[in-house]
């Protein structure tokens, strides 16, 4: 009964509902075939039953699972609106036996629904499009966009002996470096983070406008790169040359201002070339297109991934990322930015670095930031795993070198801060720790150290 001018498939949408409509065993492992293979009220055309599945799904959240637990959720009226409900959508099918065929029936309409839908988005933006618009833009959107259909999703469901083996694997990794994919020269911010940052993680770079965020990010890619890291470097606001310098002087330890004033020496033309050399041969991509989107990024990250499989990226600066949608307030562009960003961590399984730049309020209290400071959109907030913040103390006569490096959020452990054990040299580009020891907020620092570190 597929009918093929709207895709949609009305028997496999009554089928599936009714399939899974007892509390047994055999119904509630069609349910979680659905979920993995991530059917949601979107698979449904027919109204009634993608509000009855939007109950249904209500009552397994609130462990109520089943018909009954979902007729109670649904609105009154429910019944009136949709005479005949029960006999010809709930008991449409006497046993579960087909309800997997049902799902996989839902999927292939969903795809095909989407794919009539992107065909026709093309013909409208080839027709609308005037001759300064780049095909190249429509062509990756589409890719993304196919790409997205092409991927199954990946199972979350596994067995048992699959769950050892992972185990077994990510135990290795764990003996072998801590578990951390990316770790940073400052040994006492990877004690704070047990070890360092992890694929999967969406993290945070924030401080005020000059503190060295940008700086900060390329000392990690630079550090976790010698390490055998493989990172991609997004910079929408340094050109590739710029950061091809810093990274030499990062490298070499090169005062870079001299270059700036023209008063380098041998010596120092001696040390750039050998950083910039010995960067050439680092695992560090970078796109210094100022003018990207998410999807852009996207569609670059998953290109690179697959042929280099990337450990981390690092988007410099969230604040010029063009948005998706340019209607949207801003509030929602940066929400959406920063959703998308903790979905390509958990994806590929890499680190994202966020950096964000804080609002100029957070320097009118002349403290060092919080969390709150990142108000551009509470989402990032939510959405960050880690949440590292740069701070210091601008005295009068030029700035003091002493920065401190502050996690105030993490979701995987204790928070705190260097507190005047890191310096940075504005010259030669580099974080450099003072003293071995971390020492946390107060408060923190007690229960830091009589838990050794593994404080909630």
């Amino acid at each position: 009964s597929m009918t093929m001018n709207n895709h949609s498939d009305y028997d496999a949408e009554r089928g599936f509902v009714s399939t899974v409509r007892d509390e047994g065993d055999l119904s509630y492992e069609i349910w979680s075939y659905a979920l993995e293979q991530g059917i949601t009220a979107e698979h449904f055309t027919d109204l009634a039953i993608q509000e009855y599945f939007l109950a249904f799904q209500l009552a397994d959240k609130d462990d109520d699972y089943g018909m009954i637990g979902a007729m109670q959720r649904l609105p009154k009226d429910f019944m009136d609106r949709n005479p005949g409900f029960t006999n010809s959508v709930l008991l449409c099918c006497e046993t579960p036996s087909r309800g997997k065929n049902f799902v996989d029936r839902l999927i292939k309409s969903a795809k095909f629904r989407e794919l009539h839908a992107m065909s026709l988005w093309i013909q409208d933006r080839v027709a609308e499009a005037g001759k300064l618009d780049d095909p190249t833009d429509i062509a990756m959107k589409v890719e993304d966009a196919v790409s997205d259909l092409i991927q199954p999703n990946s199972s979350t469901l596994v067995s048992a002996k699959e769950l050892a083996e992972a185990t077994n694997l990510a135990i290795k990794q764990e003996r072998e470096q801590g578990g951390a994919s990316i770790q940073t020269n400052i040994k006492y911010l990877n004690k704070i983070l047990d070890g360092g940052f992890r694929g999967g993680q969406l993290v945070v770079i924030a401080a005020r406008p000059s503190i060295g965020k940008t700086t900060f990010a390329m000392n990690v890619a630079h550090y976790s790169a010698n390490r055998g890291r493989k990172s991609l470097f997004f910079s929408l606001e340094m050109s590739k040359d710029q950061l091809g310098k810093k990274l030499a002087a990062i490298d070499q330890g090169v005062n870079l201002s001299r270059f700036a004033e023209r008063t380098d020496t041998d010596e120092d033309r001696r040390k750039m070339k050998e950083g910039l050399e010995n960067i050439s041969e680092l695992p560090i991509w970078v796109d210094d297109d100022p003018a990207q989107n998410m999807a852009q990024i996207r569609a670059q990250v998953k290109t690179m991934d697959r042929r280099h499989n990337l450990d981390a990226i690092y988007i410099d600066y969230l604040g010029l990322m063009e948005p998706e949608d340019k209607r949207d307030i801003r509030e929602q562009q940066v929400a959406q930015i920063s959703k998308s960003c903790k979905k390509l961590a958990k994806e590929l399984n890499l680190v994202v670095f966020l950096v964000c730049q804080l609002n100029r309020d957070s320097a009118k209290s002349g403290g060092p930031p919080a969390l709150h400071h990142l108000r551009e959109s509470g989402q990032i907030e939510q959405d960050a795993d880690i949440v590292v913040m740069l701070h210091r103390e601008m005295k009068a006569g030029g700035d003091s070198k002493t920065t401190d490096i502050m996690v105030q959020k993490n979701r995987f452990g204790p928070i705190g801060h260097t507190k005047d054990r890191v310096t940075f040299d504005r010259f030669t580009q580099r974080f450099m720790e003072k003293a071995p020891e971390p020492r946390l907020n107060s408060d923190s620092q007690a229960s830091f150290e009589a838990t050794e570190g593994r404080m909630n």
